[in-house]
């Protein structure tokens, strides 16, 4: 049996790498373009797009790349909050997300606000 999952895709700015700062304490997150194309939304340092299709991870991560995107990898904190937000923005009820992890790290999960291994591709 195949998990199905909505998906998030991250488009990375090359140009803005390892600038990333602090997120706003405020828990509502204002949804912005910026430089981003139609329908991504940009966190001050990459685009984020939130697909509302229930696919495999597989067929999930083929179509970011079709999009020339990947599923979304998260490597800060402040980046982890601004998903969780965007997350929550589109999906109250707090469903499964396929993100894109790689083993054998330990990941960590916002679900329940708190840090928790995680050793599956969804949050």
């Amino acid at each position: 049996m195949f998990l199905r999952s909505v998906l998030l895709c991250g488009l990375h700015a090359l140009a803005l790498a390892g600038l990333l700062t602090e997120p706003s304490t405020d828990s509502k997150l204002k949804l912005e373009r910026g430089s981003c194309p139609s329908f991504w939304y940009d966190s001050g340092t990459d685009c984020y797009k939130y697909v509302a299709s229930l696919l495999t991870w597989a067929d999930a991560e083929i179509y970011c790349q079709s999009l020339g995107a990947n599923l979304v990898s998260i490597h800060s904190i402040s980046e982890m909050i601004f998903i969780v937000r965007l997350i929550q923005n589109f999906d109250p009820t707090k469903g499964n997300h396929w993100i894109g992890l790689m083993a054998p790290q330990t990941f960590i999960s916002a679900r329940r606000h708190a840090l928790v291994p995680l050793s599956i591709g969804i949050i």
